[in-house]
């Protein structure tokens, strides 16, 4: 089912589209139908490279970010989600990605004593025999002053489904643990997903956003006018994961 995931993302993004169309308009160039499949292609272009058009997409699918005096209560634990990182070429320091967000902004939670421990959950991503993206997280953490004890590991999960399920067999053996309250920390294009299989467990969890695409609205030309090969790129990330909740929910 991941591998099946994993070939319709690729067939269903709109750069294939855009591949497509232009491919179809340049063969169908002699014909009396060329001009409507060279004016769909165009707009296509133009719709999916506008920074204004994905910025408001975005803004919908991520929602907004909350002040951080909205947590009232102390937190038993940030559950972090890794897939934060870049495959490094050396191991003695974390290598970010633009998701990085997501690692500082569960530091910040634990030194505003909003939690009082930090659950790394995510396996072995690295084509390499080097440690795990957990273990290189625990290792920057403890570097930045996190007390071990407050550090929790989980490395068997490979993707968000199996974070949501490894996760809750590690805290529900933890004693007393299961009826405590946690915040789900990732990024805030693939929240939806990951509390969409959360929810599928017992955990007392509230999703808590960080690495936010989508920007303040404006309407400067620079932001609205210039196509931007950026936008493809953010239209793929959130085709992505579109289709990964479409595949899980027939999954389920």
């Amino acid at each position: 089912m991941i591998l099946l995931g994993k070939i319709v993302s690729w067939l269903f993004t709109p750069v294939t589209f855009l591949v497509i169309f232009t491919l179809v308009s340049w063969f169908k160039r002699r014909l009396p139908s060329s001009g409507k499949w060279w004016t769909a292609t165009v707009v296509l272009w133009v719709f999916f490279t506008n920074p204004m058009i994905i910025n408001w997409v975005f803004r919908w699918w991520e929602g907004r970010p909350a002040p951080l005096n909205t947590l009232t209560t102390e937190y038993e634990a940030a559950i972090l989600l890794t897939g934060f990182l870049e495959t490094p070429e050396i191991y003695d320091r974390p290598f970010l990605s633009d998701d990085g967000d997501r690692l500082m902004q569960t530091v910040n939670l634990f030194r505003a004593g909003k939690v009082k421990n930090i659950l790394i959950s995510g396996g072995k991503v690295f084509e390499s025999e080097g440690p795990s993206e957990p273990e290189l997280v625990r290792s920057w953490l403890l570097e930045e002053g996190i007390p071990d004890s407050c550090i929790w590991v989980e490395n068997y999960s490979r993707n968000t489904f199996q974070s949501a399920q490894e996760v809750w067999k590690m805290i529900k053996e933890k004693p007393g643990m299961s009826q405590r309250n946690f915040l789900l920390v990732t990024s805030a294009y693939h929240m939806r997903r990951s509390v969409a299989m959360f929810r599928k467990t017992p955990l007392k969890f509230m999703p808590w956003s960080a690495s936010f695409k989508s920007l303040k609205l404006t309407w400067h030309p620079t932001k609205w006018l210039i196509p931007s090969p950026t936008a493809l790129f953010q239209w793929y990330i959130l085709s992505k994961e579109w289709i990964g909740l479409t595949v899980y929910s027939l999954k389920s």
